[in-house]
């Protein structure tokens, strides 16, 4: 217990009596004025004496200052869940300077945000409009710097069986993403310019913050519908090789039915069209639809976990995820070849998400080596 009086010495040497507070007890209270004088009195006797108030007052700023500086810190870091399930800390957003007209660098346009991996001459290339921000993500894959004949160097030779055996090893094993993810990754792939997302079968844009699941948005179309052997846990559920931003209601429409030349009337207009059974999109995209669901069949053979082997048959079954129309895909392969738009979208996949190709982008031989029996 502290006594009521002690004697304390002053900076300039002399003795001095000072005044204690007398111990409270329980059930007594003091009156609020000597509480304060109190709280003060105490405070500068238990304080050091060898310190001037300014000196206190400096201390007491710098422990404030870095207390707060610590909770920004703190506060300032976001959790992500890697694919492998480890919570870790999420990286700063890296900015990626884009160059002008350098042969084979990124060709973006603010307007159109049309992006590939340009090998015109560097005086043919028009300049760069915009910087990209684009997250850091864990497990991104190595750039696309080896030319595509390296890529598929071990499976040139092949065919049938042979070639979709090769080619299900090149591109097997990619990143996996969060089913989350797709909404950014789809706004980055399927930008139509102007904060816009271009939607697969009625070929309208819709601003990219409109997604959800009511009418009027958009949300995230399967092309290979998870009724014919998706489950949630399957990779091939976060695919972004078969998943494309479709209007809410055309996607309830479409279901689960196969492509094919349908015998119904048009949704809307020339865009798409549905029977009983069976979907056809509109003619721009028959070709990209095609070969998006070739890469299903020869990506997912049932030999890993959470897979089953999806097969693309002229006899359409759900029980046995045959997908189709072969027949028919093939044809529209065909009749719609490979655009810039369906380029420059499969290297995004490889090199910012995925790190995996679609074969029939780059080789559309193959899908005739492959498919064709």
């Amino acid at each position: 217990m502290i006594p009521e009086h002690a004697l304390l010495k002053r900076r300039d040497g002399q003795v001095v009596r000072h005044r204690f507070a007398k111990p409270t007890f329980a059930g007594s209270i003091p009156a609020p004025a000597s509480i304060s004088f109190n709280f003060l009195d105490g405070f500068f006797v238990c304080w050091p004496l060898s310190c001037s108030l300014v000196k206190q007052f400096a201390i007491y700023l710098s422990l404030i200052l870095g207390a707060v500086i610590i909770c920004v810190l703190v506060i300032d870091r976001e959790e992500v869940v890697t694919t492998s399930g480890v919570v870790e800390s999420a990286e700063p957003v890296k900015k990626e300077p884009i160059e002008d007209g350098v042969v084979g660098t990124i060709v973006w346009d603010s307007e159109q945000g049309f992006e590939q991996n340009d090998s015109r001459v560097a005086d043919t290339i028009p300049p760069a409009k915009a910087t990209v921000d684009r997250p850091v993500r864990d497990q991104i894959p190595a750039p696309d710097t080896k030319p595509k004949k390296n890529y598929y160097s071990s499976v040139v030779e092949l065919d049938g069986e042979a070639l979709k055996a090769g080619l299900h090893k090149l591109v097997r094993g990619h990143r996996v993403l969060a089913y989350g993810e797709l909404w950014d990754a789809l706004t980055y792939l399927d930008g139509a310019g102007a904060g816009k997302v271009m939607l697969i079968y009625s070929r309208v844009s819709r601003l990219a913050s409109n997604h959800g699941g009511d009418y009027g948005e958009w949300n995230r179309e399967h092309l290979w519908p998870r009724a014919y052997g998706i489950s949630k846990s399957s990779p091939a559920n976060t695919d972004l090789h078969h998943i494309r931003a479709s209007d809410v209601k055309v996607n309830a429409d479409r279901g689960h039915l196969y492509f094919d030349e349908t015998e119904g009337e048009s949704k809307a207009g020339i865009r798409y069209s549905a029977d009983k059974d069976s979907w056809e999109p509109p003619r721009e995209v028959k070709g990209d639809i095609a070969r998006a669901l070739f890469y299903m069949a020869i990506r997912y053979e049932g030999n890993e976990p959470n897979e089953v082997d999806l097969e693309l048959t002229d006899t359409p079954d759900i029980s046995k995820r045959h997908h189709g129309k072969l027949s028919v895909l093939l044809d529209w392969h065909r009749l719609d070849p490979v655009s810039p738009e369906e380029i420059s979208r499969n290297t995004k996949i490889f090199r910012d998400y995925q790190g995996n190709r679609n074969p029939f982008i780059d080789h559309p031989e193959f899908a005739s080596r492959v498919f064709s029996r």
